[in-house]
């Protein structure tokens, strides 16, 4: 007599727990590596921030208002998260002038100094992490 015995159930779990690891190390890798790059004045693939126009400086005299306070990268930490029920990595910012870096204000000399774009673009380009997690639930679930 041949015994039928399968371990869908166990292969199903290991999917479900690589996608949730791999999902949430996907958001904590392009999380830390958006803000890593901010202090050095470049997006999450390493592209420069262009600087803002000789006459466009901010009260203190600064011509690097996106790192000048500190206020919008904070912003972004604390509003960015990975919600594990949907499965869903959200990094963005609640305050209204983020958009103006992100796509800049050319009436007041001020250019596109995007975080957000180049951070989906770099969680993009990073997909292998949750291929990692999958391979390594599936070969570890027990295969009868």
């Amino acid at each position: 007599m041949v015994e039928d015995i399968n371990n869908f159930d166990d292969v199903y779990d290991g999917i479900d727990i690589a996608l949730d690891d791999g999902m949430e190390a996907l958001h904590d890798t392009t999380l830390s590596r958006v803000m890593r790059n901010w202090d050095s004045g470049t997006d999450a693939m390493g592209n420069s921030w262009p600087q803002l126009a000789a006459a466009t400086v901010d009260a203190k005299g600064s011509s690097q208002i996106l790192t000048d306070s500190g206020s919008l990268k904070a912003n972004v930490k604390a509003e960015s998260e990975y919600r594990k029920k949907t499965r869903t990595s959200v990094i963005t910012s609640t305050l209204p002038y983020a958009a103006v870096h992100e796509f800049g204000l050319a009436e007041q000399g001020i250019p596109a100094r995007p975080f957000l774009g180049p951070a989906a673009e770099f969680a993009m380009s990073k997909l292998t992490l949750i291929s990692d997690e999958l391979d390594d639930q599936l070969v570890n679930a027990e295969i009868k």
